[in-house]
């Protein structure tokens, strides 16, 4: 390899690197400002930008001025990534954005047009021109092939060590520093290209003055989301602190009221305990029934702001082990909010531990009195709609996270699920009785996960109900929100046990109406604790629910393979088929018909028009695998953290390491073929032992599983990284020009797969969407086999 070559790779690892870092925080500032679903249909498009920049690059490359187009396009990608920031921080802070509705909004209106104008084609902007450099990168002017594959190397290299950096940046950064960073780098990439002349050095120059000047002001960058969190701040409640965890936003919101909360990602609160020890008055909170039995031993999942450990403080318990997932929070708890809190979690009876809940339950050799899942609380994703539930997917929910709560509980211990609804006529089946889908989901689930343990359901549950008011209440149509709270004992129930249960439970409900009516609260007129089922009790039939339950409603149980419990519609949200339908229609009219157009359908070479369909399923088929294997092993880890930083990392080095063994490979169409059919084999290996696999190892130490996952992860995607540049080659050798062309339409089939992926979870699950991915590349062998004989 050659000085300018190896000078010329290390432009688009630097490229690659930043176009990475600059997609993920997008994710992380959409993820923040938007519902998911809407920022779903946000990034998807701007991705397609890289794509259709490709497209850009098939049009706009010559072999005189190659060098010169990258460096340019490069710098440009630069300035384009903090402009486009910038105007869109400016339009959120509009009277248009304010009064935006994204719920109600109209496919066809003015108001969508101009929303995706800003939102989706102003993010998109950048990417075109990282598309122009990406693509026309791999149409390096040379006569031998093999460059191909050393460049792709620098590429998928770069976008490896971009996915590792962008989780350790955001916290240090937040979200605008990072786009700052990625926009220096992107200039320095530049120079890599082609040295700038005197007039254009001194334009670069002034331009990472300006950018130096933003970093310090890049508060001017910061967007205002359209979720509570800014309804929060209209109505006079302020900010105190805000942090970026390596997953999510993380703000500290005062409200008028004297309430202090973490507000994640601008919508979910957990509330922030205010007492001193020894931490009284809980027993006016209706969770506090669950330590009625003075538990010795407790595990608090999603433990946060620290008022249930108070709880079990209060309540006697000499062993208590909080679990919370975001570092932000347990960092502040033990900071900032150490004196007002009590100092909750340096009390002699707490331990705590920065983990996903279900994984740590999973990995502890300890039994408890009392496990309590209140990750989502009684507060939390409360909305008169499906817009944020559909893409929640939640492991502590699942019939094996009942299992493992089972398995981990005491021979007298219960475990205690809250599940919070608004009771509004998309999630109540009936609101009188006090029945949800979001119920009937956790019974069935529940009572499965019973069932796989040879107990009987009826004989070990409980379901109480917390009747509150809510924001969304009118005087013609009152909507009440409702935490069921359902009790799974170890020990089967008797008929004097569940009475005196219930005679208890009365007690506190007529206590903590009584502390309303003290009050003068109007929650008193509302709050109701009450029993919907127990053994030997007139309970509420939920099976006789079960059998209404409309065609277009799914409450089946939950599993880890398809964990989203807050979805309740049947089949997967109909925006990700209309999704689909436009993307395809896209990749057709701005990745295919252009160049089709221009070659007046006389191309080139007949043999690389019939190797579009392998490069749009290669793209189609990475990212299937890829998605699915982030999932897995997210839960597989413990630390969503953990899971992006070292997965993503991992899959694009060793696809990397795979495009660089394929510069020692001769003869592409024979070699192309066997690959394809090893790494057929391969992954449906992977499909059939990956997730019993997983399960076997999720109780050793974190770093042992890093090292397992990483030794998981190498031989698929060492041979996944091998066929596309291998593709490439071919097509160079016939007509060097469609390499660009055939990367933009390989960036459509990314797009394209990723819906396809969350509509087969959705439908059927993550086991669905592997081996879908197996039958792509399937697809992909057949074409070589047949185009390339």
């Amino acid at each position: 390899m050659n000085r300018r070559l190896s000078i010329f790779i290390a432009g688009v690892f630097l490229l690659s690197l930043s176009s990475l870092c600059f997609e993920v925080s997008l994710s992380y500032q959409f993820g923040f400002m938007f519902w998911t679903n809407v920022s779903y249909v946000i990034v998807s498009i701007a991705m397609f930008g890289l794509g259709f920049g490709g497209i850009l690059g098939y049009f706009l490359s010559k072999k005189k001025k190659y060098f010169e187009m990258l460096s340019y396009s490069a710098f440009i990608f630069a300035l384009c990534m903090v402009f486009s920031l910038f105007l869109m921080a400016r339009v959120s802070q509009t009277t248009f954005y304010k009064s935006l509705s994204l719920t109600y909004l109209q496919l066809l209106s003015g108001e969508s047009l101009l929303f995706l104008i800003y939102f989706s084609l102003l993010p998109a902007l950048p990417f075109f021109f990282a598309g122009i450099v990406l693509s026309s990168a791999l149409n390096y002017p040379t006569e031998s092939k093999r460059e191909i594959s050393y460049i792709y190397f620098g590429d998928l290299i770069g976008a490896g060590v971009g996915s590792f950096l962008v989780s350790l940046l955001v916290p240090a950064l937040a979200v605008e520093g990072v786009v700052i960073f990625c926009s220096l780098v992107a200039v320095v990439s530049s120079l890599f290209f082609k040295r700038p002349s005197k007039k254009v050095g001194a334009v670069m120059v002034i331009s990472l003055l300006l950018l130096g000047a933003a970093f310090f002001h890049r508060d001017a960058l910061e967007p205002v989301p359209k979720k509570p969190l800014a309804t929060y701040v209209e109505q006079g409640s302020k900010i105190l602190y805000t942090e970026w965890s390596p997953t999510s936003r993380v703000d500290v919101v005062q409200f008028p009221s004297g309430k202090t909360q973490f507000i994640i990602n601008g919508s979910y609160p957990v509330t922030i305990l205010v007492s001193d020890y020894p931490y009284t008055k809980n027993e006016y909170d209706t969770r506090y029934f669950m330590f009625s039995d003075s538990p010795e031993s407790v595990l608090a999942i999603g433990s946060g702001g620290g008022v249930e450990l108070a709880m079990a403080v209060q309540a006697g318990a000499l062993n208590i082990t909080g679990v919370e997932i975001n570092p932000v929070i347990m960092e502040m708890m033990l900071s900032e909010f150490k004196e007002s809190s009590g100092d909750i979690y340096s009390q002699p009876n707490v331990t705590y531990v920065v983990e996903d809940g279900r994984t740590y339950v999973n990995r502890c050799n300890r039994t408890f009195d009392l496990i309590e899942n209140g990750v989502l609380g009684a507060d939390a994703l409360i909305l008169p709609s499906s817009i944020v539930q559909t893409f929640s997917d939640t492991y502590v929910y699942t019939v094996e996270a009942n299992i493992d709560y089972w398995n981990h509980l005491t021979d007298d211990g219960v475990a205690v699920i809250l599940v919070t609804s608004l009771m509004d006529e998309y999630n109540a089946v009936d609101a009188e009785k006090g029945v949800s889908y979001r119920l009937l989901r956790q019974w069935l689930t529940t009572a499965e996960a019973l069932e796989d343990v040879g107990v009987s359901p009826e004989k070990h549950i409980i379901v109480f109900r917390h009747v509150m008011s809510s924001q969304y209440s009118s005087v013609l149509q009152p909507v009440y929100r409702q935490t069921d709270h359902m009790y799974i004992f170890k020990k089967e129930l008797d008929e004097e046990t569940v009475h005196s249960i219930l005679e208890r439970a009365k007690e506190s409900e007529d206590r903590i109406k009584n502390y309303y009516r003290e009050l003068k609260s109007p929650e008193a007129d509302v709050f109701k604790f009450e029993c919907l089922y127990a053994p030997f009790y007139d309970s509420v039939d939920f099976e006789s629910y079960i059998d209404t339950i409309p065609e277009s409603r799914d409450v089946s149980p939950t599993t880890d393979d398809h964990p989203y419990f807050y979805h309740t519609e049947k089949g997967a949200p109909f925006f990700l088929y209309s999704m689909l339908f436009v993307f395809l229609i896209f990749t057709f009219l701005f990745l295919v018909l252009p160049v089709a157009v221009k070659q007046r359908l006389e191309f080139e070479s007949k043999l690389n028009v019939k190797l579009l369909p392998y490069f749009l399923l290669l793209g189609v088929g990475y990212i299937l695998i890829q998605a699915v294997s982030i999932q897995r092993l997210t839960l597989f880890l413990g630390q969503p953290a953990y899971a992006f930083q070292v997965i993503l990392f991992s899959m694009l080095v060793f696809s990397g390491a795979g495009s660089f063994i394929t510069g020692k490979f001769k003869n592409e169409k024979t070699m192309v073929k066997l690959i394809l059919l090893a790494l057929v084999v391969v992954a449906f290996v992977y499909a059939l032992v990956l997730s019993p696999l997983i399960y076997v190892l999720m109780p050793n130490p974190i770093a042992e599983k890093i090292g397992y996952a990483v030794v998981l992860l190498s031989p698929l995607y060492l041979l996944m990284g091998m066929p596309f540049p291998l593709g490439l080659r071919i097509v160079s050798r016939e007509a060097e020009k469609d390499v660009i062309w055939m990367y933009a339409v390989n960036g459509g089939g990314s797009v394209i797969g990723s819906i396809i992926g969350m509509i087969l979870a959705f439908s059927f699950g993550f086991s669905y969407a592997f081996a879908a991915g197996v039958v792509i590349y399937g697809c992909a062998f057949v074409i070589a086999a047949v185009w390339l004989s």
